[in-house]
C-alpha cells in the first residue's frame, strides 16, 4: 500500500470497529459569565452535560459551505432554558461536541448557539429545547472585516486572511481568558489547508468583506495551470478548513483508493477499507470474502441516481462555449474557445466514459453558439478570467452529472472531499471481488466524490447520510480497472 494510502486509511483496526454505534465523550453546554465559579474549580471550565438528556444530534458538513452547522434536540426538566445563566438560554452559548465511532478519528468541535427553540409540557414538567448552532469560526467571521491590499497569489492571500482573522481572532483569546482555556480550544484548526497553490501573483484590494467572503473573492480569481478547471472551493470539515483545488482533491482521493485496491489484489490481509468502500446488501458476501470478513459497510438505503437535463446543459454552455475578453482601453478583444471533446480527458475524473455519445457531441454540441463576455482590465496584471470562466463552469456541470444520497453506518471520520468506492449493483453483472475480477456491477459504480456528510446520532446509534456526485460512467465492458 502506498504511504499516502496508509496514512489516510490505517487509522485503527477494523476488527474493533462497531458499525452504527457511537462513543460520546462530551456534549457540554456553557457560557462565559461566571462559568468557572458556578460549575467547577478555579481554572477549569465546565458546564451542563447534555449527553444524558439529548434526543438527537445532526451535524452538516458540505464542500459548498464555509462552516459546519449543527442541531441538537434535548429533553430536560422544566426550567433548563430559563435557569441556565442569569438570563436563561438566549443564543449566546457554546457547545463542545466530542464523539467517535470505534477505531475512527474523534470528532471534536466547539459550536456557537445562534438561537434556541423550545416547547414545554406543563403536565409532565418537561421541556424540549432545539439548539441551532454553527462552528465557532463562523462567529469570528461575522464580527470581522478585511480591508486590505494584497500582492500575492490568491491561495497565499486566503491563508493570510484566515490566519489573521480566524485563527488569531481577538475574540478567541478573550473567550480563552474568561473561561480559563487556551485559545487553541476555540478553534478546530490552526491553518487553512491548501493542497495545490495558485500560481499567479496579483495586485488586488479586498474592500471591507468578512473573512469568508474575502476568501471567496480569492476563490473566484484563483487560477492553476495544473488543474484545467481552476475550480477551487473553501469549506470546513471536522478535520479543518480547506482551500481546495477540486481536481487536486479528487486526484489525491483516487490515489488512496488505488493504494487500498492494489494492496488488496496482492494480499487480502492487512487492508483497512473503513470509510472508503460501500456496497449494496445483495453483494455483501463477495466483499466480505475479499476483505477477510472485515468489511461491514453495507448501504442501508439510497436515492435514485439523478441525471442531467441535456438541453439545459447545452443552454448553459457546458459542452461548448466561447469566452470573449473585451479590452475597453485597447479597443479589441480576444476569444478563448472551450470544447468538451478536446478537454474532457484533461479533467480529473471519477469515471471512465463521457455520458454522451461521440456522434451527438460532434453533431450537436460543437455546433452550438454560446458566448461569455467580460470586460478585461488591462491595467491590472496577470488576470486570467478568459482561461478560467469557460473551463470552470463546464467542469462544475460535469462534476455533478450524476448524484445521489446514500445512508450508511455512521462514521465520525468521513468528510466532504473524500473519494469513496460505491458498488450500487443495479445491473448485477456478477459477484465482483478484488481477486481477478473488477469491483464493478453497473455504469454508476466505482468512484464517487463526497460533497456532503450529515451525521445523525442519538444515545446509541449513529448514521451517516452522504451526498455524492460523479462526472462520468464506468466502462463495465473493459474487464479491468
Amino acid at each position: 500500500m502506498s504511504n499516502e494510502a496508509t496514512k489516510e486509511v490505517d487509522v485503527g483496526s477494523q476488527n474493533n470497529w462497531t458499525p452504527n454505534k457511537v462513543d460520546i465523550k462530551s456534549i457540554t453546554l456553557f457560557r462565559f459569565d461566571n462559568v468557572s465559579s458556578r460549575f467547577g474549580r478555579s481554572g477549569e471550565t465546565q458546564g451542563i452535560n447534555l449527553a444524558p438528556s439529548f434526543a438527537s444530534v445532526e451535524i452538516d458538513q458540505s464542500m459548498y459551505s464555509p462552516f459546519v452547522s449543527m442541531k441538537i434536540v434535548v429533553g430536560a426538566p422544566m426550567g433548563l432554558v430559563e435557569n441556565f445563566g442569569p438570563g436563561g438560554l438566549q443564543g449566546e452559548e457554546f457547545i463542545l461536541v466530542e464523539f467517535n465511532t470505534k477505531a475512527r478519528r474523534m470528532f471534536s468541535m466547539v459550536f456557537f448557539v445562534t438561537h434556541v427553540d423550545t416547547t414545554s409540557d406543563v403536565l409532565d414538567q418537561g421541556q424540549v429545547a432545539t439548539f441551532n448552532c454553527v462552528a465557532i469560526e463562523k462567529l469570528y467571521n461575522d464580527i470581522s472585516t478585511v480591508n486590505q491590499s494584497f500582492k500575492s497569489t490568491m491561495s497565499r492571500a486566503a491563508q493570510k486572511i484566515f490566519q489573521n482573522k480566524i485563527v488569531n481572532n481577538p475574540t478567541a483569546r478573550k473567550l480563552g481568558t474568561v473561561l480559563n482555556q487556551s485559545s487553541a480550544f476555540w478553534s478546530s484548526t490552526t491553518n487553512l489547508e491548501v493542497i495545490e497553490h495558485t500560481q499567479r501573483e496579483e495586485d488586488f484590494i479586498i474592500p471591507g468583506f468578512t473573512p469568508f467572503d474575502a476568501i471567496n473573492f480569492c476563490l473566484r480569481r484563483s487560477y492553476s495551470s495544473r488543474s484545467l478547471s481552476s475550480y477551487f472551493l473553501f469549506y470546513q470539515t471536522s478535520q479543518g478548513f480547506r482551500y481546495d483545488s477540486v481536481e487536486a482533491r479528487i486526484q489525491k482521493g483516487k490515489r488512496i483508493i488505488d493504494g487500498v485496491v492494489n494492496e488488496a489484489k496482492r494480499a487480502k490481509e492487512g487492508v483497512d477499507p473503513t470509510g472508503l468502500f460501500f456496497t449494496n446488501q445483495h453483494n455483501a458476501g463477495a466483499f466480505m470474502d475479499a476483505f477477510s470478513g472485515r468489511l461491514n459497510r453495507n448501504i442501508k438505503s439510497a436515492t435514485r441516481v439523478s441525471r442531467p437535463d441535456t438541453l439545459q446543459r447545452l443552454n448553459e454552455g457546458a459542452f461548448f462555449n466561447n469566452v470573449r475578453a473585451i479590452d475597453f482601453y485597447g479597443k479589441n478583444y480576444t476569444d478563448t474557445e472551450f470544447k468538451i471533446r478536446n478537454k474532457y480527458n484533461r479533467f480529473e475524473r471519477l469515471g471512465d466514459k463521457f455520458s454522451l455519445s461521440d456522434s451527438f457531441v460532434e453533431t450537436v454540441c460543437e455546433n452550438e453558439e454560446f458566448d461569455f463576455q467580460y470586460f478585461q482590465d488591462t491595467t491590472r496584471r496577470n488576470q486570467a478570467f478568459e482561461k478560467i470562466i469557460g473551463s470552470r463552469l463546464a467542469y462544475i456541470d460535469l462534476l455533478t452529472t450524476y448524484g445521489l444520497n446514500i445512508v450508511v453506518p455512521g462514521d465520525s471520520e468521513i468528510v466532504p472531499g473524500d473519494v469513496i468506492w460505491v458498488d450500487l449493483g443495479e445491473a448485477n453483472v456478477g459477484l465482483g471481488g478484488l481477486e481477478g475480477t473488477p469491483l464493478v456491477e453497473s455504469l454508476f459504480s466505482r468512484m464517487w466524490l463526497v460533497v456532503g456528510h450529515k451525521i445523525i446520532f442519538d444515545q446509541g446509534e449513529i448514521t451517516s447520510v452522504l451526498t455524492i456526485v460523479k462526472d462520468s460512467i464506468a466502462d463495465v465492458n473493459k474487464g479491468d480497472r
